[in-house]
Protein backbone atom coordinates (compact mmCIF):
# COMPACT_ATOMS: atom_id res chain seq x y z
CA UNK A 1 0.00 0.00 0.00
CA UNK A 2 1.13 3.50 -0.98
CA UNK A 3 1.99 5.48 2.13
CA UNK A 4 -0.09 9.07 2.00
CA UNK A 5 1.99 11.78 -0.15
CA UNK A 6 4.45 14.25 1.97
CA UNK A 7 4.02 16.82 -0.14
CA UNK A 8 1.81 19.66 1.04
CA UNK A 9 0.66 20.76 -2.51
CA UNK A 10 -0.54 17.17 -3.11
CA UNK A 11 -2.24 16.97 0.53
CA UNK A 12 -4.49 19.57 -0.20
CA UNK A 13 -5.15 18.07 -3.89
CA UNK A 14 -5.76 14.59 -1.66
CA UNK A 15 -8.00 16.42 0.41
CA UNK A 16 -10.53 18.11 -2.35
CA UNK A 17 -10.03 14.97 -4.01
CA UNK A 18 -11.80 13.11 -0.98
CA UNK A 19 -14.67 15.85 0.22
CA UNK A 20 -15.39 14.60 -3.78
CA UNK A 21 -15.16 11.49 -3.18
CA UNK A 22 -17.57 11.93 0.28
CA UNK A 23 -20.41 12.96 -1.58
CA UNK A 24 -20.57 10.09 -3.90
CA UNK A 25 -18.23 7.56 -5.84
CA UNK A 26 -15.99 9.61 -8.44
CA UNK A 27 -14.36 7.99 -11.70
CA UNK A 28 -10.60 8.78 -11.61
CA UNK A 29 -11.16 10.73 -15.31
CA UNK A 30 -13.43 13.01 -13.32
CA UNK A 31 -11.38 13.98 -10.29
CA UNK A 32 -8.21 14.01 -12.65
CA UNK A 33 -10.10 16.58 -14.86
CA UNK A 34 -11.46 18.73 -11.22
CA UNK A 35 -7.93 18.70 -9.79
CA UNK A 36 -6.31 19.84 -13.28
CA UNK A 37 -9.03 22.70 -13.14
CA UNK A 38 -7.71 24.24 -10.00
CA UNK A 39 -4.39 24.33 -11.26
CA UNK A 40 -3.10 20.91 -10.00
CA UNK A 41 -0.43 19.30 -12.08
CA UNK A 42 -0.67 16.03 -14.09
CA UNK A 43 2.20 14.52 -11.33
CA UNK A 44 0.29 15.70 -8.56
CA UNK A 45 -3.17 14.47 -9.49
CA UNK A 46 -1.18 11.11 -10.65
CA UNK A 47 0.30 10.47 -7.16
CA UNK A 48 -3.54 11.58 -5.74
CA UNK A 49 -4.71 9.17 -7.95
CA UNK A 50 -2.39 6.72 -7.18
CA UNK A 51 -2.89 6.88 -3.56
CA UNK A 52 -6.18 6.39 -3.86
CA UNK A 53 -6.50 3.36 -5.86
CA UNK A 54 -4.26 1.79 -3.94
CA UNK A 55 -6.69 2.51 -0.64
CA UNK A 56 -9.61 1.23 -2.94
CA UNK A 57 -10.90 4.94 -2.73
CA UNK A 58 -11.50 4.98 -6.30
CA UNK A 59 -12.34 2.44 -8.50
CA UNK A 60 -13.45 3.06 -12.27
CA UNK A 61 -14.64 -0.56 -12.84
CA UNK A 62 -17.14 -0.46 -9.87
CA UNK A 63 -18.15 2.93 -10.12
CA UNK A 64 -19.54 2.24 -13.79
CA UNK A 65 -21.08 -1.11 -13.36
CA UNK A 66 -22.77 1.30 -10.46
CA UNK A 67 -23.98 4.11 -12.62
CA UNK A 68 -25.50 1.16 -14.75
CA UNK A 69 -27.02 -0.35 -12.34
CA UNK A 70 -28.55 2.76 -10.56
CA UNK A 71 -30.12 3.60 -13.97
CA UNK A 72 -33.14 0.96 -13.98
CA UNK A 73 -36.62 1.13 -12.11
CA UNK A 74 -38.16 5.10 -12.27
CA UNK A 75 -34.63 6.47 -13.47
CA UNK A 76 -34.26 3.57 -16.11
CA UNK A 77 -32.03 4.77 -19.25
CA UNK A 78 -30.92 3.00 -22.11
CA UNK A 79 -27.60 2.04 -23.37
CA UNK A 80 -27.33 5.40 -25.56
CA UNK A 81 -28.23 7.40 -22.80
CA UNK A 82 -25.51 5.31 -20.16
CA UNK A 83 -22.95 5.97 -23.15
CA UNK A 84 -23.09 9.25 -23.12
CA UNK A 85 -23.73 10.02 -19.30
CA UNK A 86 -20.37 8.14 -19.16
CA UNK A 87 -18.31 9.95 -22.00
CA UNK A 88 -19.45 12.93 -19.89
CA UNK A 89 -18.09 12.11 -17.38
CA UNK A 90 -14.63 11.80 -19.35
CA UNK A 91 -14.73 7.66 -19.35
CA UNK A 92 -12.92 6.55 -22.67
CA UNK A 93 -14.79 4.63 -25.12
CA UNK A 94 -12.97 1.53 -24.49
CA UNK A 95 -13.92 1.71 -21.27
CA UNK A 96 -17.21 1.84 -21.16
CA UNK A 97 -17.72 -1.01 -24.04
CA UNK A 98 -17.10 -3.98 -22.31
CA UNK A 99 -19.91 -3.02 -19.92
CA UNK A 100 -22.05 -1.88 -22.14
CA UNK A 101 -22.06 -4.98 -23.98
CA UNK A 102 -22.83 -6.74 -21.12
CA UNK A 103 -26.32 -5.72 -21.18
CA UNK A 104 -28.23 -7.80 -23.22
CA UNK A 105 -31.43 -7.46 -24.72
CA UNK A 106 -33.47 -8.69 -22.44
CA UNK A 107 -31.85 -6.41 -20.02
CA UNK A 108 -32.63 -3.72 -22.00
CA UNK A 109 -36.16 -4.49 -22.94
CA UNK A 110 -36.76 -4.79 -18.83
CA UNK A 111 -35.26 -1.55 -18.47
CA UNK A 112 -37.83 0.07 -20.86
CA UNK A 113 -40.65 -1.87 -19.26
CA UNK A 114 -39.58 -0.10 -16.28
CA UNK A 115 -39.21 3.34 -17.72
CA UNK A 116 -42.79 2.37 -19.01
CA UNK A 117 -43.96 1.19 -15.70
CA UNK A 118 -42.72 4.46 -14.02
CA UNK A 119 -45.56 6.89 -15.65
CA UNK A 120 -49.53 6.31 -16.36
CA UNK A 121 -50.06 5.79 -20.08
CA UNK A 122 -53.60 4.93 -21.89
CA UNK A 123 -54.01 3.19 -24.80
CA UNK A 124 -53.56 5.94 -27.23
CA UNK A 125 -50.02 6.43 -25.95
CA UNK A 126 -48.15 4.70 -28.09
CA UNK A 127 -45.83 6.96 -29.75
CA UNK A 128 -45.90 9.45 -27.12
CA UNK A 129 -44.35 6.63 -25.25
CA UNK A 130 -42.19 5.46 -27.83
CA UNK A 131 -40.81 9.07 -28.19
CA UNK A 132 -40.47 8.71 -24.10
CA UNK A 133 -38.50 5.78 -24.59
CA UNK A 134 -35.86 7.17 -27.26
CA UNK A 135 -35.56 10.32 -25.31
CA UNK A 136 -34.49 8.31 -22.37
CA UNK A 137 -31.28 6.48 -24.70
CA UNK A 138 -33.11 3.40 -25.28
CA UNK A 139 -32.80 1.38 -28.33
CA UNK A 140 -34.50 2.26 -31.33
CA UNK A 141 -34.68 -1.54 -32.60
CA UNK A 142 -36.15 -2.76 -29.33
CA UNK A 143 -39.03 -0.29 -29.34
CA UNK A 144 -41.83 -1.82 -31.14
CA UNK A 145 -40.74 -4.99 -29.36
CA UNK A 146 -40.80 -3.21 -25.63
CA UNK A 147 -44.15 -1.22 -26.98
CA UNK A 148 -45.80 -4.56 -28.06
CA UNK A 149 -45.38 -6.26 -24.64
CA UNK A 150 -46.56 -3.11 -22.52
CA UNK A 151 -49.78 -2.04 -24.36
CA UNK A 152 -50.58 -6.03 -25.26
CA UNK A 153 -50.81 -5.88 -28.98
CA UNK A 154 -52.30 -9.57 -30.26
Amino acid sequence: MIPPPEDPRVREALGLAMKRIAQRDRLSFELSRELEAKGYGEAEVGEVLEFLTSRRLVDDEKTIQSLIERRTGRRAAGKEKIRAELQKLGVPDEKIEPFLSSVGDDDELERMNQALNSRSWSSKDRVRAARFLVSRGFSEDLLDTALDRFFVVE
